[in-house]
Formats: structure tokens, C-alpha cells, sequence
């Protein structure tokens, strides 16, 4: 696909919007005033800080845990950022691997908790004509670039855990106090800049509950289809993180609406849409109702799989032969349907395989009949590796029609009574491919 230059405004000589921050100092806010409490930081992100300058290198926490800790969100992560270079950050600790080809990080690692760590990047710049779709973003710059160059001006905060100092080049502590979303520069810009903004622009409306600038919001539904220019990884990416954001109905109401579904998955957005009919709303397709369900189970603390969540979206394409076909392999037929999907955006082998099973297993339980004995079959099929993922898919089915009630929990008391059988079933596995490494390795 060709990417959309924008002639008009690259001709003014890079200004895309984002150098009048380089001109001003940064407005500096102190603990009285953003009132960040240094217990809801994470200590060994503040060890990897405190330890950077020592060692006379700027570093800061920067991002979205800012954004969180100022909206009184609890942060997942606590990302990094340092004037440090990636070999530099990795010599400096002893658990530190450097990771990446669009963007060379470094991640540190404490336990089974990662730290990415990135070195300031500078303002990308362009000759006349050239393409914005950043395809390389290793050009170091400085700590204003750094913030210029982020995405919406309330990811681009700087915090300094030491002296409990918030460093603002971008207004981004202004825009989180009127609740604004603000795209860093020109959106025409930014957005063909790296596409994925787009997707991530309706996601921080729905998660902070926001207002957007009408403008930035305007321009997603016209370069909507310059999504399909993102790398598949990436976009799996996106998608995880929404469907964990326990408000994936709303924000997949605004992909919608904005067109991005469309070119993100095609085969969804049209049996959304079958021969260009409307749905008035969207949570009332089967779509939407999944999603509501989900959100629901995760606002309660629910883990749900990435297969499950690949259920929940592509359910529809195979539904009719998931639970009406009387073709003897009906995995055969899910996996014709779901080729294309992903082949799209690339999600394993092993996930695809994981993905049909699941989607089958649905009709077997549906179709259960619970007056008769239990058959031995039923304790194999409890034993498989993907069970548990086809009976939280299935739960969310049932939460949407009422009349399965009893086969839900008629499956859920399978589980339990089998529960301590998988759990010795997986440690066995775990401790088989264990033997195995250490046999290799002793080997070489």
C-alpha cells in the first residue's frame, strides 16, 4: 500500500508541529502540586533510575505510568527512558537483555518483572517528498526531542522518582487536568507517522474517559486505511491490550465508527455489516455482547487467554458450522475460515490450532446430554491442554443466553473435580521439558 505523503506539509520545511516545544523550557511541577506518592512506584524502577544517575546519566519514568499515577490509575508497567545507549544500559545491570529492530530497547529484568528502557530519540527529519511512515527510529536526540516526538501530550511527561519532579515540554500536565487528549503536532502527520496512533487515540478516549480534539478525532475515519501499513505483530499487540482494557466494548465501538476495524480484521467488520446494513447499535450485535460479557468477568478480576480473546472476535466467521454443520471434521472447516484472519495478522500456528479446538469444543458442550451417564470421554476431553480456554469461552456464551445455564455449570463442576488431575498433568509436562533442557545442555 502507498502511504499518503502529505506534500503540503512537509514542505514547510519539517515543521510538523512538534519543534515549538523545543523552543520553550520545560514547566517543572513539584510533589506539593501533582501530588505522586513515591509508594506507588515501583522500587526496582526506581532502583534502574536511581542507579543511571549515579552513574551521571539523566533517566526518568515516563509514559503512560505517569498518565496512570496523575488519573489515579494504578500503573502495569513503568517504562524508562535515559540519555544512557542501549549497550551502556545493558553493561549497568546484570539481567538486561537489548531487544527490537524498528525500536532498539533494552529490557531489565527483576524476577519475572520486565523494565523496558529506551535512550531518547530525537524529532524524525525529513527531506521534501518524503515518506512519514517511520520505518527506523534509532536517531538518538535529547531529552525536549524525546518528549516532542511521543504520540499525545499525556504519554510525553517525564518523572524523576529522586527529587519526585514532574518535567513537562508538551502541556501534558495541563491537558490531563481539563481531561483532553492532545495529539503531539500535526494528527495528519502523526498518524501517517505511525499508523498504530490511530488505534491507540480511541483506546486512551475510552480508558481515561477523556475528551479528544475534534480535529485529531476526524482525521482517524480519513487515514483509516493506512493501519494496513502496521506490522501484524503489532497490531495483535493493540488488540490484546484492548481486549485486557476491561472497556473493549467502547473502544471497539470507536474502530468502528472511525472505519479502523474495517482494515484491521475485514472478515469481522463485515459480519458486522452484512450487504451494508447498519446495526443501530453496536453492543447489541453478537460482537458487542461478547465483549460487554468480558469486560464484565475482567473488571472482576477474571484472566482471560489471548485464544479466548481470538474467540471473542472471530466467533462469528465460523459459528454457523460450529454449532449447526453435521460435517464429520468440523476443525477442517474452521480452519478454512480462519486463514485469511490469520494469515493477517500472523498469530501462530500453535494459537490458530489452540483456536479452532476451542471454537468446536463449543458445539460439544452445547450439545452435551446431561441425563445420560457421564461418558469416559468427558474425563480425556477435561485433560486437553486448551479446556479450560474453551470453558471460559464457553461461560461467556452462556452468560449471553441464559437458556445454557445448566450445561455451564454442569462443565464448570467437570473442571473443578478434576482440577488437581491438570494441575499434576501440567506440572509433569513442566518438569519433562525441564529434564529435557538440562539433558541438552549437559549434552553440549
Amino acid at each position: 500500500m502507498k502511504i499518503l505523503k502529505f506534500k503540503n506539509f512537509v514542505f514547510f520545511k519539517n515543521d510538523d508541529g512538534r519543534r515549538k516545544y523545543l523552543k520553550q523550557p520545560p514547566k517543572i511541577y513539584k510533589k506539593e502540586t501533582h501530588g505522586i506518592s513515591l509508594e506507588k512506584i515501583d522500587h526496582h524502577a526506581f532502583l534502574i533510575v536511581k542507579k543511571l544517575q549515579d552513574k551521571g546519566f539523566q533517566a526518568y519514568i515516563v509514559g503512560g505510568s505517569v498518565r496512570d499515577l496523575l488519573t489515579g490509575r494504578n500503573p502495569k508497567d513503568f517504562d524508562i527512558v535515559t540519555n544512557a545507549r542501549p549497550h551502556t544500559i545493558k553493561a549497568l545491570f546484570h539481567r538486561a537483555n537489548i531487544i527490537g529492530r524498528r525500536f532498539r530497547i533494552v529490557h531489565i529484568m527483576f524476577g519475572k518483572k520486565i523494565f523496558e528502557t529506551a535512550t531518547f530519540r530525537s524529532i524524525p527529519n525529513r527531506e521534501i517528498d518524503e515518506e512519514l511512515l517511520i520505518t527506523r527510529d534509532n536517531t538518538y536526540g535529547s531529552e525536549s526531542e524525546d518528549s516532542a516526538r511521543r504520540d499525545f501530550t499525556i504519554n510525553a511527561l517525564f518523572y524523576n522518582p529522586v527529587t519526585e519532579e514532574i518535567i513537562d515540554y508538551v502541556n501534558g500536565y495541563r491537558d490531563i487536568k481539563k481531561k483532553l487528549i492532545s495529539i503531539i503536532g500535526r494528527p495528519e502527520v502523526s498518524y501517517c507517522e505511525d499508523p498504530v496512533r490511530m488505534i491507540r487515540a480511541v483506546k486512551y478516549k475510552a480508558i481515561t474517559g477523556f475528551d479528544m480534539e475534534k480535529s485529531a478525532y476526524k482525521e482517524i475515519s480519513k487515514l483509516a486505511k493506512n493501519i494496513t501499513s502496521c506490522s501484524p505483530a503489532r497490531l495483535l499487540e493493540e488488540i490484546f491490550k484492548i481486549m485486557r482494557s476491561g472497556v473493549s466494548l467502547e473502544i471497539f465501538h470507536s474502530l468502528v465508527q472511525t472505519r479502523l476495524l474495517k482494515y484491521m480484521m475485514p472478515e469481522v467488520y463485515k459480519k458486522l455489516y452484512p450487504h451494508s446494513q447498519k446495526i443501530h447499535r453496536f453492543e447489541s450485535s453478537p460482537l458487542g455482547r461478547r465483549l460487554k460479557v468480558m469486560d464484565e468477568l475482567i473488571d472482576r478480576g477474571r484472566k482471560i487467554s489471548n485464544v479466548v480473546f481470538l474467540g471473542i472476535l472471530f466467533y462469528d466467521l465460523v459459528r454457523e458450522e460450529v454449532e449447526n454443520s453435521t460435517h464429520h471434521d468440523k476443525g477442517y472447516i474452521s480452519n478454512i475460515y480462519l486463514t485469511k484472519a490469520s494469515q493477517r495478522l500472523k498469530f501462530s500456528k500453535k494459537a490458530k490450532d489452540q483456536l479452532v479446538k476451542v471454537l468446536i469444543m463449543q458445539s460439544r458442550f452445547l450439545k452435551y446430554n446431561l441425563t445420560k451417564k457421564k461418558s469416559p470421554a468427558i474425563d480425556k476431553l477435561v485433560m486437553r491442554d486448551y479446556f479450560k480456554d474453551g470453558l471460559d469461552f464457553f461461560e461467556i456464551f452462556c452468560r449471553i443466553e441464559k437458556k445454557w445455564s445448566d450445561q455451564l455449570l454442569f462443565w464448570k463442576d467437570i473442571y473443578k473435580n478434576n482440577k488437581n488431575k491438570i494441575f499434576d498433568k501440567r506440572n509433569k509436562r513442566i518438569n519433562i521439558k525441564k529434564l529435557r533442557s538440562t539433558y541438552k545442555k549437559k549434552k553440549s
